[in-house]
């Protein structure tokens, strides 16, 4: 085969493999050395015993690589029942406008979730019959929270419908607020995790 062929280095006890007259492989007595790129066409990498360390890596694959190099929601496992590893949460922060008489937001699930926990916080003081809630589409999960409260003030969901708790994947998550005697801005926070 043109360009390719075994040399053998007694004074340095080594095995080369060239391409082309460039060094590609390596071997010695205490392993294998790959001189440049290693390319897997099929069948994957099988590594039986031993240790695979690597010293600086660079994911150049698409199918690997992250556009956002954060841990995100879809980077997680679903959890299910009983799992015995746990499961990482998510937290969705979504911010009223304070418009006059209220507003709906609706949020969009790339992934299925189940709502573990809901609560707001006061970016302004509230007034009388100011709520807001917290739904599955139009289906209620939390009870209507009070927002008729000081600016800074937490109030968290006291009751979950585990009815529709859980938001399936394409499905909405969606904050309803009454703006009553003020329109105010709220803080919202949803604790959930994948299922």
């Amino acid at each position: 085969m043109a360009g390719f062929g075994f040399r053998r280095s007694v004074a340095n006890a080594r095995l080369n493999i060239e391409v082309a007259g460039s060094v590609a492989l390596q071997g010695t007595s205490t392993g294998i050395t790959i001189i440049d790129d290693l390319t897997v066409d099929s069948g994957g990498l099988v590594i039986t015993a031993g240790t695979f360390t690597v010293a600086a890596l660079a994911v150049a694959d698409a199918a690997m690589a992250d556009a956002d190099p954060r841990f995100a929601g879809g980077s997680f496992e679903a959890s299910a029942d009983l799992n015995t590893s746990g499961a990482p949460l998510m937290l969705f922060r979504i911010v009223t406008t304070g418009a006059a008489g209220g507003e709906t937001i609706n949020v969009t699930m790339t992934h299925a979730v189940r709502v573990l926990d809901f609560w707001v916080v006061n970016a302004a003081a509230g007034g009388a019959a100011d709520t807001i809630q917290l739904l599955n589409s139009a289906n209620a999960i939390t009870d209507a929270l009070d927002t008729n409260k000081a600016d800074e003030t937490i109030t968290r969901a006291t009751t979950i419908d585990e009815t529709y708790h859980e938001i399936a994947a394409a499905g909405t998550l969606r904050i309803t607020e009454a703006n009553g005697a003020q329109n105010q801005i709220v803080d919202c926070y949803v604790l959930a995790a994948r299922v």
